[in-house]
């Protein structure tokens, strides 16, 4: 997900290439120093989404 005109832009994967691996990538991007308060909501939206990323549940289950 990105904010408008790719201020910031925040990058979640899971994946499973090896049966005994789970690799988890999580980064945040800030591409300019300073925001402007009229930014504030995109960016208050923008780390209420990253939360809800991290909050995700993983199940494992063996086979």
């Amino acid at each position: 997900m990105a904010l408008p005109e790719r201020a910031a832009r925040y990058i979640f994967k899971v994946s499973n290439s090896d049966p005994n691996t789970l690799l988890i990538e999580s980064a945040t991007q800030f591409n300019k120093p300073l925001f402007l308060p009229e930014e504030y909501f995109d960016l208050k939206e923008f780390f209420s989404r990253i939360i809800q990323a991290q909050k995700l549940d993983i199940a494992l289950k063996k086979i």
